[in-house]
């Protein structure tokens, strides 16, 4: 799950996939709370709140929500791109 300094990483393959899943997901017993589902042609876009056992040390007070871009080829998710959203600074 997001650490303290919200790292950016690629995971490429079914069992580094895995391991990241059993280890930062299921291990730090993530929750989603889904907000919001956007379908936009072959990307599906879902924004959650997120909340678990995960460091949550550095993050700012309140609730973390994050935008997951779902690719869809074929019935299979193709790629995922998971995003912290952040207020926009004017």
């Amino acid at each position: 799950m997001p650490s303290s300094t919200m790292p950016t990483r690629e995971f490429w393959g079914h069992q580094a996939i895995r391991r990241w899943v059993a280890k930062e997901m299921v291990g730090d017993k993530v929750t989603l709370e889904i907000t919001e589902i956007i379908n936009h042609h072959t990307t599906t876009i879902i924004r959650a709140r997120y909340d678990g056992e995960f460091d949550k040390t550095h993050l700012p007070p309140g609730d973390l929500i994050m935008t997951n871009y779902f690719t869809i080829q074929d019935n299979q998710i193709t790629s995922l791109i998971v995003i912290r959203n952040t207020p926009p600074i004017y």
